[in-house]
């Protein structure tokens, strides 16, 4: 199998082991189209993960593997294989607001946003296997930061109305996650239909000089508040 052909087949354990970091311009603000992508491995930066676990509590770290996902319409594309395209869905983003994305029960099977830094996302899971996802870019009043988990769960309360269970992670989630003082923590969130029910994994990374230390990898559920 590619390194693609992994990736696509179980992106939980690859998420596990390799950073994967979606860079570059995307499709647009507008989420639930099929796009092509790339899976770009990536030289000259450095990423660790656990490798082994003692009592609950990571004991050993290795080396990850680095890779960034680009949309293939952006214009900064670097070099690029055919071998290393894939399709997936979108889930839009509105700089300053909030981006729905409708996840069905055919086409791609795996969607993909930007990486959180502030940022916080809602998600719902129906019972024939479809989804709703969200991501939230809201500010405060003087547009200068993202709101604060209660401000986004506030938004995801009027936009999922009547939806039934749905799930919030907001930034205080993610940052809560650094084990170093002044460290730099995002996220990195993707949907994967898994046996046709659609599923959201977040990897948890922490960049500590330089080097981004993958934290954990959660699947998020349907009726949680996190953040």
């Amino acid at each position: 199998m590619s390194t693609v052909d992994d990736f696509l087949a179980n992106p939980p354990l690859f998420l596990r082991s390799n950073h994967v970091l979606f860079k570059g311009g995307g499709p647009g603000p507008a989420g639930g189209g099929v796009y092509d992508f790339y899976l770009i491995a990536v030289t000259g930066r450095s990423a660790r993960y656990h490798s082994s676990t003692f009592l609950g509590l990571g004991v050993g770290k290795a080396d990850a593997g680095v890779f960034e996902i680009r949309y293939a319409g952006a214009s900064n594309l670097p070099a690029v294989s055919a071998a290393d395209r894939f399709q997936a869905v979108w889930s839009g983003f509105e700089a300053g607001g909030r981006s729905q994305c409708d996840l069905g029960g055919a086409g791609a099977d795996l969607m993909l946003t930007y990486q959180l830094t502030g940022c916080a996302i809602a998600w719902s899971a129906r019972p024939d296997g479809s989804a709703r996802f969200s991501h939230y870019n809201l500010k405060d009043a003087a547009n200068k930061r993202t709101l604060d988990g209660a401000g986004m769960a506030a938004a995801a309360d009027q936009d999922y109305a009547g939806a039934g269970r749905f799930g919030v992670l907001a930034k205080e989630r993610y940052y809560a996650r650094a084990k170093h003082n002044r460290a730099m923590m995002h996220a990195n969130v993707i949907g994967w239909r898994n046996s046709g029910k659609w599923e959201f994994w977040i990897q948890y990374v922490e960049n500590k000089r330089g080097v981004q230390q993958i934290r954990g990898v959660e699947k998020l559920n349907a009726g949680s508040r996190v953040g």
